[in-house]
Formats: structure tokens, sequence, C-alpha cells
């Protein structure tokens, strides 16, 4: 069970997606052949834009050229999972008559964003017209809490697990970040990442204390996620771990614990491609905390090659009491 301080939100926003793919001039122009009698075209050529999920309504006209009575019948076709929501209708037109038949469909709640192609067919495939559909992108993140220690020895490193899911229906690049608190230090595997549509990746909050509490303290480890395209996207949990302090005869332990932190990472992007090494320290030099040292050495620059790549980092820092 996820402790009750946990916090999280999920906020949507719409944003308008890509740009509409030029429809094959097969489609476009009135479906026509050299001896057809008969016209089929759409009744407007704009781009209809809709949600995953919702209905959608279209027009075709559909024209007799020919000097006697035809029949047809109405034929849509849809991408994979959008559902049309009447059965096919047989009708008559008369010679030189026209009719613009009303098709409604269901976009699947599934569709992730982009452009697509809905065709109307009046019985034949050869008479037929195309319509350009842009499904809006719904983005929103989710963050939640899996696992994490109850209670911590001082001065002991642990890890806490979350993870994040793209709720959205289009993919997203995520900026990770986390407050550090008094007396920790808090390293994630990844502060920057790209998620798929409703897609999840697991987080790891290496935590390392940086102090030694002489009495029980509850500390909170919190983390943030913010889609890069758009900072009103977001999405925060936090964990709560007991920090008991060290026991044995006079609360001196036999060993000193220093926590160091290795790692070495690889991104590419554009043809181009980096690895970078990094190397941090954090904590007390000694069993009362008189004396903290902390260090960091990341190389080389990766940023210039992928927005998922850090910045070159050289840092030392020596504090006493």
């Amino acid at each position: 069970m996820l402790p009750t301080n946990n916090i999280w939100r999920t906020p949507l926003v719409l944003i308008a997606y890509g740009v509409c793919a030029a429809l094959s001039p097969r489609l476009l122009h009135t479906a026509e052949e050299p001896d057809s009698t008969t016209i089929v075209s759409p009744v407007d050529t704009s781009v209809a834009t809709a949600l995953p999920g919702k209905i959608l309504t279209v027009s075709f006209r559909v024209t007799n050229t020919d000097a006697v009575s035809r029949r047809y019948r109405d034929s849509l076709t849809l991408p994979p999972a959008w559902k049309a929501l009447a059965r096919a209708e047989e009708y008559a037109l008369q010679p030189g008559e026209s009719s613009v038949r009303l098709l409604s469909f269901r976009i699947s709640g599934e569709t992730e964003a982009g452009d697509y192609t809905v065709t109307y067919s009046a019985g034949d495939t050869s008479r037929t017209a195309a319509r350009c559909v842009r499904v809006a992108s719904l983005k929103g993140l989710k963050l939640e809490l899996l696992e994490a220690p109850v209670h911590v020895v001082a001065g002991r490193p642990y890890l806490v697990k979350y993870l994040l899911t793209n709720t959205g229906n289009a993919a997203s690049g995520v900026q990770l970040s986390t407050n550090e608190r008094r007396g920790s230090i808090v390293r994630l595997d990844s502060t920057a990442l790209w998620l798929p549509p409703r897609s999840s990746r697991l987080i790891s909050a290496s935590v390392y204390p940086t102090d030694l509490p002489a009495v029980k303290e509850y500390r909170i480890v919190d983390l943030h996620a913010q889609a890069a395209e758009d900072s009103s996207i977001e999405a925060s949990r936090s964990a709560g771990v007991t920090i008991i302090p060290a026991s044995g005869p006079d609360n001196r332990r036999a060993y000193h614990w220093y926590n160091a932190f290795a790692a070495v990472r690889a991104a590419g992007q554009d043809g181009r491609s980096g690895a970078q090494g990094e190397l941090f320290g954090a904590g007390s030099l000694d069993a009362e905390g008189a004396h903290k040292l902390r260090f960091m050495v990341r190389s080389p620059q990766l940023q210039q090659i992928s927005m998922l790549g850090r910045e070159d980092e050289y840092s030392a820092r020596y504090e006493t009491r």
C-alpha cells in the first residue's frame, strides 16, 4: 500500500499535432473513370480534427450523371479499431440527381496522435473519395511509487523505485528531477528520457545519507517529472523513510560508510553518439559527522550530441564544524 502522504497529479492538455500528409491525387480529386457515370467527392476538403475516443461525422456528395436511375450502397473504410456507427445504406439516384451522404464513426480511444485517411465508396471501389482526419494529441504523465524501505539504519544508502507512465497518445521527452533535502543526496538513474505513447519506465533513485542522526528521523524522497515540450505537463511523487540511529556500544560501528556512485551512460541523436562517465561521492569522513566531503567528476560533455546527455562537471566541496 502506498503511503498516504504520497502525491501525484496527471494534467492533460490538447495540443495540435503534426501536419496532415498530402492525400494522393487519386483520393483527393473526384473519383471518376473515363466511362464512369458516377461522381463521388468530399463536401469539405479541409482536415477534420478530433480527439481519441470521440465521434466524428464526415460528408460526401454522390452524383448520378447517367441517363438512367442507378442504385448505390454506402461503404466507409476506416483505420484499424475505428468503428462506423451506422449500417451500410442503399439508395437510388435519378439521372442528374445528387445526394450528400453523412457518415459517423467513433475514433478508437487508443489511437496515437497523427493523420489518418477515411475513404468513402458508393458501392464500387472505382467510385471513391477520401477525407483526412487529424487525431490531436493528449499528453499526460503519471508517477507511482513501486518500492521504498520503511526503515533504514543511519548512514546506509538505500534505493527508491518509481514507475513513470506516459498516459498520452503521443511520444514525449521527459525531464526528471529530485529535491535534495537536509542530510541526504539523491541520484537518479535517468534525468532525461523519451517515452512512447502509453508506455512506462522504471525510475530508480539512489539515496546517499550525508549525516548520522542521533535520534530517529522521518525523511522524504521527492521525484518530479516534466514534459520537455510543455512544462505544464508534470507529475510528482514522494516516499517517506524512517532513519534509525546506528546501534552498538556508544553508537559506534566497526566500519564507517562513505557513499560513492559510478556510472557510464551513452546517448545518440541524428546519427551521432557518445559515452560519458561519472564518479560521485558524498558523505561524512568520520563517525561524528564533523568532516564532510562531496565531489563530482563527469566527462565528456554530452548535451551537444543528444538531449538525453548531460553537461561535464568537475567539483569538490569540503565542510567541517
